[in-house]
C-alpha cells in the first residue's frame, strides 16, 4: 500500500537487453540478419566454390566487419549533429554513447587486425565475426531504439 506510485529501479541487465523491446513490435527488424549475412556474400561465393583460403588469406572478414560497422557509427554521429542543431536533449545518450564507443572500437580492431600477421588468422576472423554480428546488432537495434521507435510512435519502455 506505501509503494503505490514507486516504480523499481531496473537492474543493469533490463537496461542492457532495453533495444531488444524494439524486436517484439517491429519484427521486421529481425531481417537485418540475412543483411548481415549478405554483406559477407564474397566470402559465402568463395565458400561453396572451395577457395575459401583467397579469402581468409587476404582478411575478408575483418574488412567486411569495417565496411558494416562503419555506417552506424556515421548514423551515430549524424544523429548527434541533427540533435544539437534543433537543441534537443538525447533521451537515450547512455545506449549511443557506449554503442558508439563500442563500435568505433570494433573499426580501429578489425583495421589493426587486417593489417597485421593475424591478417591470415581463421580463429581470428571468425572471433571478429561473431563478436561484431553480435555488435553491430545491438548498434542498430539502438539506432532504432533511439530514432524511429519512441519517436514515431511515443513510446517508454521501462528503462
Amino acid at each position: 500500500m506505501g509503494n503505490e506510485g514507486k516504480t523499481e529501479k531496473p537492474t543493469k541487465w533490463q537496461r542492457a537487453v532495453a533495444p531488444f523491446s524494439v524486436l517484439k513490435v517491429e519484427k521486421v527488424y529481425w531481417f537485418w540478419l540475412a543483411s548481415y549475412c549478405i554483406s559477407f556474400a564474397g566470402i559465402i561465393i568463395d565458400l561453396f566454390n572451395h577457395n575459401i583460403k583467397t579469402s581468409i588469406e587476404n582478411g575478408m572478414v575483418f574488412s567486411t566487419c569495417i565496411a558494416v560497422l562503419a555506417p552506424l557509427v556515421l548514423e551515430f554521429f549524424i544523429n548527434y549533429i541533427v540533435k544539437n542543431r534543433k537543441e534537443e536533449k538525447e533521451q537515450f545518450s547512455s545506449y549511443i554513447g557506449v554503442t558508439y564507443c563500442v563500435c568505433v572500437l570494433g573499426i580501429l580492431l578489425n583495421f589493426l587486425f587486417y593489417v597485421t600477421n593475424l591478417k591470415s588468422s581463421i580463429i581470428v576472423q571468425g572471433i571478429s565475426f561473431v563478436c561484431f554480428l553480435a555488435v553491430s546488432f545491438y548498434a542498430y537495434l539502438v539506432t532504432k531504439m533511439a530514432t524511429w521507435f519512441f519517436l514515431k510512435h511515443n513510446y517508454r519502455p521501462r528503462l
